[in-house]
């Protein structure tokens, strides 16, 4: 069961990424965390630090890029709330 911190981070994240991309992310269950991760292929200039501050609000982040596609991934542990400062930057993909 998810603690309300750990829910208001997601509402929290699911609404500015909405903001951002103009579409709402996916929401992945797993089994220590929640995954939440959306197209960020459009985010230009400004948007980037925006973009950033999202992120840094989950437990890891990451970006995964393709010829067509860049998605942006950030990582929810399971009964945490919100986060300050800078957390750790993960690159790879969390799925694999």
């Amino acid at each position: 069961m998810r603690d309300r911190g750990e829910s208001a981070l997601i509402r929290s994240a699911v609404s500015r990424l909405t903001a951002l991309t103009g579409t709402p992310p996916e929401i992945v269950d797993e089994p220590d965390a929640v995954r939440i991760e959306t197209d960020v292929t459009g985010v230009r200039g400004a948007s980037w630090d925006r973009l950033l501050s999202v992120l840094e609000s989950g437990g890891t982040y990451g970006l995964r890029t393709t010829p067509t596609r860049t998605t942006a991934w950030l990582r929810v542990p399971r009964d945490t709330g919100p986060r300050s400062g800078r957390g750790p930057c993960h690159g790879a993909d969390p799925r694999t």
